[in-house]
C-alpha cells in the first residue's frame, strides 16, 4: 500500500544490519522511519549505535531506559509517535511489555494500528508459575495483568516460529498471528565460490578436507560440548572444526570449551576466529556443515538460530539438533539429531562426511531454500501483506 506510513520502534536496529528489512519495506513503497535506542551495554561495557547508513529509513536515535524487555522504555517516544501520527507502529519486540502497553494506548486513542514481533516461544501457565516460589509467582501475577491490558490494543503479533505462533494463540491473540522469518539480508550472505577458496588458503585448509562450523556465541544452551563429544567419535575422517570466538561475550562456560578445544587429539584441527558480522559470509563460504546442537530446558528453548539460515544461503549443509525452531528453520534441506546426545550428532555428521553427492544436493538446496523462504526481502513481503490487510478499509 504505498505511502502508508509505518514508525518501527526497533532495539535490534541499533545494528545497521538489522535495519535491512525495513529498507526494503520502504521499497515496497511504504514510509517508513525506524527508532533505535542510542547505545547498549553487555555487562559493563557500553556501545553506541552504528550510525544511519546510506539506504536506512530515516533513524530516530533515542535514549532507552531500563535492560528488562518488559519493563524498558524510550524517553520521547510518546512525544515523536503524537507528532508523526504514523498509520502503523511496530514494535519489534513482545507485546507482554510496558513499552506495548504505550504504543497500544497510543494508537488506539489515534484509532491506528498497532502491531508487534514476539520471540517467546514458552508457555508458562499461571497456575504452574504461581507455584514455583514466591517471587516467580509476583512475576507471572503482574505479566497476566499485563498481557490482559495489552491483547485488546494488538492488532497484530508477527512470530519467528511456530512454536511463537502457538504460544501467542494460547495467550488468546486467535488468527491476529501469522509466522514470519527473522531474515538475513541475501546480498550479504549468498554463495561465493571465489570468497570459498581465499578463506580457506588464509585459513591453510586443505581442499580435501572437511570444514564444520559452529558460528554464534560460547554459552551452554548452544551444545558447543555436545559438539566436542560429537568430534571425538570421527577422528578417522579428514576436517578441521572452525568455531566463532565471538569475543564481545563473556561466560565462563567459555574456559570449559577452551579446555575441550586444547585436547591433543583434536587441537590441531581447530581453527578459532572472531569476525564482525559482515565479514560471516567468508567464513560461512569456506564451511561445508554448519552445526548448531543447542540445548532446551522446560523453560527455555532455541528461538530461532538465525547464524543457521545464513550459512545455508552460504552454500552449508546443517546439522541442528531438535530444539525450538532449529528444524524448522532447515527443513527438508537440513539433518536434525535429538537434542544432547553425542552420538547422535556424530552419526548425522558421518553421514553427511562419507557422502559427497548428498553434501552436494543438500548444499543446493540449502542455498535456495535460505534465499527464497528466509531472507529479508520474503520477511519484508510478508511484513507488506499483513499491513495491507490491516489498513484494508472496513466493510
Amino acid at each position: 500500500m504505498s505511502d502508508s506510513s509505518v514508525l518501527v520502534v526497533s532495539y535490534p536496529s541499533l545494528r545497521q544490519v538489522n535495519r535491512d528489512v525495513y529498507s526494503k519495506l520502504q521499497a515496497l513503497g511504504y514510509n517508513v522511519a525506524v527508532v533505535a535506542p542510542l547505545n547498549t551495554r553487555v555487562g559493563s561495557v557500553v556501545s553506541n549505535a552504528d550510525e544511519e547508513a546510506p539506504g536506512d529509513p530515516p533513524m530516530y536515535f533515542l535514549e532507552r531506559v531500563g535492560q528488562n524487555p518488559r519493563l524498558a522504555r524510550f524517553r520521547r517516544l510518546a512525544s515523536l509517535v503524537k507528532q508523526t501520527k504514523p498509520e502503523i507502529v511496530f514494535l519489534e519486540a513482545d507485546p507482554i511489555s510496558l513499552q506495548a502497553l504505550e504504543l497500544g494506548l497510543l494508537q488506539v486513542l489515534g484509532r491506528r494500528k498497532f502491531v508487534c514481533l514476539s520471540c517467546d516461544n514458552v508457555h508458562r501457565p499461571l497456575r504452574e508459575e504461581i507455584f514455583r516460589g514466591p517471587k516467580m509467582a509476583i512475576r507471572a501475577l503482574f505479566l497476566t495483568a499485563l498481557l490482559l491490558l495489552v491483547r485488546p490494543l494488538v492488532n497484530h503479533v508477527f512470530c519467528i516460529s511456530s512454536d511463537i505462533l502457538d504460544v501467542m494463540k494460547k495467550r488468546g491473540f486467535g488468527d491476529r498471528c501469522s509466522v514470519v522469518p527473522l531474515g538475513f539480508p541475501k546480498e550479504l550472505f549468498h554463495v561465493c565460490k571465489d570468497s570459498r577458496l581465499t578463506t580457506r588458503r588464509k585459513l591453510r585448509i586443505d581442499n580435501d578436507e572437511l570444514v564444520i562450523g559452529y558460528f554464534g556465541r560460547v554459552i551452554p544452551s548452544k551444545g558447543i560440548d555436545i559438539l566436542m563429544q560429537a568430534m571425538h567419535e570421527l577422528l578417522e575422517y579428514r576436517w578441521k572444526l572452525l568455531i566463532d570466538e565471538f569475543g564481545q561475550y563473556h561466560d565462563p562456560y567459555q574456559s570449559e570449551i577452551a579446555t575441550m578445544l586444547a585436547d591433543p587429539q583434536i587441537a590441531s584441527r581447530v581453527i578459532r576466529f572472531d569476525a564482525k558480522h559482515n565479514e560471516m559470509p567468508e567464513y560461512m563460504n569456506a564451511t561445508d556443515i554448519v552445526v548448531l546442537a543447542s540445548i532446551g530446558t522446560k523453560y527455555a528453548k532455541e528461538q530461532y538460530g538465525r547464524v543457521v539460515p545464513e550459512a545455508m544461503a552460504c552454500g552449508c549443509c546443517a546439522v541442528v539438533s531438535d530444539c525450538g525452531a532449529l528444524p524448522e528453520l532447515v527443513g527438508a534441506s537440513g539433518v536434525v539429531v535429538p537434542q544432547g546426545d553425542p552420538i547422535k550428532l556424530a552419526d548425522g555428521l558421518r553421514g553427511l562426511m562419507v557422502d559427497s553427492e548428498r553434501r552436494k544436493r543438500l548444499s543446493i538446496a540449502s542455498a535456495t531454500d535460505a534465499r527464497t523462504r528466509l531472507s529479508t526481502d520474503c520477511q519484508a513481503q510478508l511484513f507488506s501483506k499483513q499491513f495491507e490487510n490491516l489498513l484494508r478499509p472496513s466493510r
